[in-house]
């Protein structure tokens, strides 16, 4: 009879630890999700299971451990990106100009990347980020929201239901209409403000540009260069032209036609920020770029800082100074200007007259 009694015990005794320890990791599992999944919490929870379309809240936790969500805005912007992608980086740069403009109209942002967490800081304090990041090194908010294993841009209204999804990332034009069109329910294609006046003028002194020489990380000015003429390239972000090579094409034309004419010019390649020198010598191990390269602190405001629709500062822009540092040729989109190079060599001429 004891040995009955004490048998039964510990199969209870058993049992009870059995279910002890499964209800135990089913707890710590969830609170695991709760936590850190991307279906958690301080992940992507779905508010209505219903279907596909369904509205969904984004919730996690970015880089330094801050939790980040979708709630109370008027509008949400997720960005999928590489950190470590040139494009990607300039067209975040431009997400973060849209978010600086309309953040009080509730618009909210958050950047997701796969990369780890310290590269994402080191990203977003380079680039002087206004939103928030969160690392997905497993791809569980990308898959969520079938960005695939690249890039792509998410828009979610007041409610979370997914207005517009896209991959990839998409280009900064594209980026700005989609958020004004969620936010403001049109589209305002021109940045600019009316009495706005452009950077350079024709006949007018260069203004002064925080330049630095990425051969040497010393700040230089255009007066610091000995030569009569300077033709300067400014580039703001990395077109698809620019990544064929075709402006440099245009200049070593350029530079080669004026070399014959026994002209004195120097030819430089200027590179606003968020452009950094690692960034500009990985391009140069694909195109040839025999040219002297400077960084520059961007010299537009945040309105007119990328080109729009309706502006005339093409991407990249070339202009030419001469022996007083005055604008004697500037590039614009107007379809009756002559060719590149031609344009230059007949504002050079014209000059020395």
């Amino acid at each position: 009879m004891l040995k009955l009694y004490t048998g039964g015990n510990m199969k209870r005794r058993f049992i009870l630890k059995k279910v002890r320890k499964s209800v135990c990791f089913a707890v710590v599992l969830w609170i695991s999700l709760y936590l850190t999944g991307p279906y958690g919490a301080y992940g992507i929870i779905d508010k209505d299971k219903s279907g596909p379309n369904s509205p969904v809240i984004f919730k996690a936790a970015d880089i330094d451990g801050k939790k980040v969500s979708t709630l109370n805005s008027t509008a949400s912007m997720i960005l999928f990106f590489d950190a470590k992608n040139i494009t990607h980086k300039l067209v975040m740069s431009y997400a973060n100009i849209i978010y600086k403009k309309y953040s009080s109209k509730g618009l909210k942002a958050i950047g997701v990347s796969y990369r780890d967490k310290n590269t994402l800081g080191e990203f977003s304090k380079a680039g002087k980020f206004l939103f928030p990041f969160v690392s997905d090194p497993g791809y569980g908010i990308f898959d969520r929201f079938k960005i695939g294993r690249c890039c792509g841009v998410v828009i979610l209204d007041k409610n979370g239901k997914i207005k517009f999804s896209m991959s990839p990332l998409g280009d900064k034009t594209t980026l700005r209409q989609l958020v004004e069109k969620e936010l403001l329910g049109k589209i305002l294609y021109e940045f600019k403000k009316p009495d706005s006046k452009p950077f350079f003028n024709l006949e007018k002194p260069a203004p002064l540009i925080e330049l630095t020489d990425i051969s040497t990380n010393k700040p230089v000015k255009f007066a610091d260069f000995p030569e009569e003429y300077i033709i300067a390239t400014f580039f703001s972000s990395m077109c698809p032209t620019c990544k064929t090579g075709q402006r440099i094409t245009l200049l070593k034309d350029t530079d080669e036609m004026l070399q014959k004419g026994n002209v004195n010019a120097k030819t430089l390649l200027v590179f606003f920020d968020p452009f950094d020198k690692k960034d500009i010598l990985q391009w140069e191990k694909s195109i040839d770029m025999p040219f002297d390269k400077l960084t520059a602190v961007d010299i537009f405001s945040d309105e007119e800082r990328y080109v729009t629709n309706n502006s005339t500062i093409p991407d990249p822009f070339t202009v030419v100074l001469d022996k007083n540092r005055k604008v004697i040729f500037l590039e614009t989109h107007n379809p009756a200007e002559p060719d590149f190079s031609g344009g230059v060599v007949k504002a050079i001429m014209k000059s020395q007259k």
